[in-house]
């Protein structure tokens, strides 16, 4: 049995265009006032902190030993 290629696009085609209309179609959450809702779920559980520490100087990166060291 042979598979046309004509066969595949009247197949498939629709198929993969499906997420392409769901995308076009979206719209972003809004508050009643019209501004974007950002309510759900944050995690703020990260160890990267907010402004460079001063005393790293030019150190770009941590050693393996000073990164343990820094979780404990």
């Amino acid at each position: 049995m042979r598979f046309s290629s004509r066969s595949f696009v009247i197949v498939f085609l629709p198929l993969l265009l499906q997420p392409i209309n769901a995308a076009e179609n979206w719209q972003a959450a809004r508050t009643e006032f019209g501004h974007p809702d950002l309510q759900g779920v944050w995690f703020y559980g990260s160890a990267t902190p907010m402004e460079r520490p001063p005393n790293l100087g030019a150190q770009l990166i941590y050693s393996e030993a000073e990164a343990i060291e820094l979780n404990q």
